[in-house]
């Protein structure tokens, strides 16, 4: 049924007051009465960390516990008098008390009390109750055609003198069903009508609720949290990706009620499912949320472990409510997980083919598919593409929060000094070849218009030009004039391009530079088909005295557009220096550069004139300008902007085809091997492993190949003692604020409930 798991959740949401005192004559509970005990007082010294144990003697297992200590025993159940822990915690000898003076950590008379009593009722020991097999409670045979949840509940609080709370208000009632199921409250019209019938309409609202898209949306929120789910990639880089159409699937599941083992089996392995559908491959984005980088420094194999230590991470807390993380670079020093198990656990996500390294712009990285919209017809999905391509244009001209503050600000000293007013396209000082080669820093530099010869075949010429900085400059533009479009790359980085030989763009490449070796790499396309030539030019000029042009020492190439490194071939008598190109204007600027510096003077003083009015006087054009110079100042800004660019580049093209892509897994690398790695140094491999699962929690199904779909399936076998008390409490805290078990592995602030 739909309200399996939640209805018994929702009928006593908020009317329960559970004591904490022991029942007198109830026996023993060693979970919840002994073990807390040897765990906040004994375990430091003989329990599960080899590192700090004082002795071989361990109180953390049951074998331990009740060993053989050579002609004694720690633990004799049922003899205080035989039973050396006993002993040791009633002694007055400082040398021989439990646990140590010197540890400052004594035991308080009652816990010596339970101590003492569990010996005499036998020391029943059994491991931690998470890990124990699910097991029906028993019920009344008088609740068996009521709900049972209430009964249970009830026994309960009849054995410690309490009763449930008085019924609520009408009002309340439907004010609790609507935040927990919502997590919006009714409106005057619903309370009304509720009001004139509790009884009678209590079902239906219920029913009506959980069939209503606030509540898909309502679980859907909750589970993007668990999956750390973002749209953007999260390391130094923070830019765009599109992964919302498994948000999308997450949502239509809830929608249609997915049964649980569903849920998590086409999450974990969509992709192996025999036959399996566009829409089950792109639930396993839920194993390809984890951050993302495409820096220029990127070690991708550094990355790839990386992002599957996030998966074991991510599978392990949302599904068993466990810290695996922890055996990545040694035995779990409180779960008995060993490193070994860990890489065992590893192997089941290492056959994916993801890179490591992210693919820039754009985003999402291989394997990658397109997806139809789940939610919403072509027509509305392109129409809401529109409508975001709006909302980030104005975002990007009226930026809220410390940018829209810093603008204003700078806007006020740029009509106190108008001269320091940045356009667009910087000036630049140079005029002439004989200015630019007296220049400090420049001197012997022979700049050229470069260009392939016009029986070159291939639609791209690619570009290449290494050169060293002794430090990172405070500025630096790159100035580029093309016959028809240029991509401009800096250190791996796509960061502008040329796309009107009539307008020359000028690039604030200064974030991209490093100290030591950087590349600027240019793809120039052709503009006539079967034809190259690509004539080039560009020019960069930095605060520290450093200047590279375009000219013979530049390498190469018309068949390599993305491997830089492999450019070897000079420039050479396939090209010619600036003065040949004569169609262009004097070199190396030529009339067309002159003419910008002219259109420069007069764009700055129509900013001017804008600065002066308030944002709403200004036509956006005008302001797209002045945030365009205003960019330049500021690293925010200039970030903001690139990544609405990229944002807008896929929304252009979801609008062209109709679809959007998402991330998903595959199992492509069967031949990539699984090495434990020593302390989780992802260059530093040990002993090889295959797949498999912590020990205490069972083995894998026999007869089964050790993928995902056999770890899905295994994670959602009724014998799994974790997979439903997780989910359990996990909607417990989402109901009630705090779950049942309190320390909720998951990566979400506690959103409690407004009574």
């Amino acid at each position: 049924m739909k309200r399996s798991i939640l209805n018994f959740l929702l009928i006593a949401s908020g009317t329960l007051c559970l004591a904490t005192s022991l029942h007198a004559e109830e026996p023993l509970n060693f979970s919840r009465d002994i073990r807390p005990i040897l765990s906040a007082k004994c375990f430091a010294c003989h329990g599960p960390d080899s590192q700090h144990r004082d002795s071989e003697y361990r109180m953390d297992t049951k074998e331990g516990a009740f060993a053989d200590l050579g002609g004694y025993r720690a633990i004799v159940p049922g003899n205080l008098d035989k039973s050396e822990v006993i002993k040791r915690i009633l002694s007055h000898d400082d040398e021989k008390i439990m646990p140590p003076i010197k540890h400052k950590n004594p035991l308080t008379k009652d816990e010596i009390a339970l101590l003492k009593r569990w010996v005499e009722e036998g020391a029943p020991y059994t491991g931690h109750w998470a890990y124990q097999p699910i097991k029906q409670p028993e019920i009344a045979k008088e609740a068996a055609s009521k709900n049972p949840i209430d009964h249970f509940i009830a026994a309960e609080l009849k054995k410690k003198g309490l009763s449930f709370s008085a019924k609520a208000k009408p009002e309340t009632i439907l004010r609790r069903l609507h935040l927990d199921l919502t997590g919006t409250p009714p409106t005057p019209e619903e309370v009304e009508a509720f009001s004139k019938n509790p009884e009678a309409n209590y079902d239906a609202v219920i029913d009506k609720l959980m069939s209503s898209d606030g509540f898909a949306e309502r679980l859907t929120l909750d589970w993007l949290d668990v999956a750390r789910y973002a749209d953007t990639n999260g390391y130094s880089v923070d830019d765009h990706r599109e992964m919302w159409a498994w948000r999308d699937w997450v949502i239509q599941a809830f929608q249609k009620n997915m049964p649980y083992d569903q849920f998590i089996r086409e999450q974990v392995a969509g992709d192996l499912i025999k036959g399996a559908t566009v829409q089950q491959k792109s639930a396993t984005g839920f194993l390809r949320n984890s951050m993302n980088t495409h820096e220029g420094g990127t070690i991708p194999e550094e990355y790839r472990v990386s992002s599957i230590v996030d998966k074991i991470d991510t599978v392990s807390t949302a599904f068993l409510g466990l810290t695996v993380k922890c055996a990545q670079c040694h035995d779990h020093k409180y779960d008995p997980i060993s490193q070994k198990e860990f890489y065992e656990f590893f192997t089941f996500f290492n056959h994916s083919t993801e890179p490591g390294k992210g693919a820039g712009e754009g985003g999402n990285t291989n394997p990658v598919i397109q997806v139809d919209p789940l939610l919403q017809d072509k027509a509305t999905f392109k129409a809401n593409c529109q409508k975001r391509i709006a909302m980030l244009e104005r975002h990007r001209l009226f930026p809220e929060a410390y940018i829209g503050k810093d603008r204003k600000e700078w806007e006020a000293a740029i009509l106190k000094k108008p001269d320091t007013l940045p356009y667009i396209y910087p000036e630049f000082p140079i005029q002439s070849i004989a200015q630019l080669q007296a220049e400090k820093g420049a001197k012997g530099l022979q700049p050229s218009w470069i260009w392939t010869n016009k029986e070159g075949k291939g639609e791209r010429a690619f570009f290449r030009k290494t050169f060293k900085l002794d430090k990172k400059p405070r500025k630096a533009l790159l100035l580029i004039s093309c016959d028809n479009e240029a991509e401009v790359w800096v250190n791996g980085k796509k960061v502008g391009s040329n796309r009107d030989w009539r307008e020359p763009t000028s690039i604030n490449i200064q974030p991209h530079l490093r100290k030591g070796e950087n590349l600027i790499a240019i793809a120039a396309k052709d503009w006539e088909a079967g034809k190259m030539l690509a004539s080039l030019f560009a020019y960069m000029h930095s605060s520290e005295g450093k200047h590279i042009a375009t000219d013979s020492s530049w390498l190469v190439s018309s068949t390599s557009p993305h491997n830089w490194e492999k450019l070897k071939t000079k420039i050479g008598k396939k090209f010619a220096p600036a003065a040949v190109m004569k169609s262009h204007g004097a070199a190396p600027w030529g009339d067309i550069f002159a003419l910008h510096h002219k259109k420069i003077k007069q764009s700055k003083a129509e900013l001017l004139v804008a600065i002066k009015k308030p944002d709403h006087l200004r036509e956006q054009s005008i302001q797209k300008k002045i945030i365009q110079s205003y960019a330049t100042t500021n690293p925010a800004m200039e970030l903001l902007s690139r990544n609405i660019d990229t944002e807008i580049k896929v929304l252009n093209h979801s609008i062209q085809t109709g679809k959007t892509s998402v991330m998903i897994m595959d199992n492509m690398q069967q031949d990539r091997k699984t090495h434990i790695l020593d302390r989780g140094e992802y260059s530093k491999p040990l002993e090889e492993v295959t797949a498999g699962v912590p020990a205490m929690l069972g083995t894998l199904p026999k007869g089964e190949k050790p993928n995902r779909l056999t770890l899905a399936n295994w994670l959602t076998a009724p014998e799994q003692p974790l997979t439903a008390r997780v989910i359990v409490n996990r909607y417990w805290q989402m109901l009630f604020g705090t779950g049942i078990v309190k320390t909720q592995l998951t990566n979400y602030t506690t959103r409690t409930t407004v009574q």
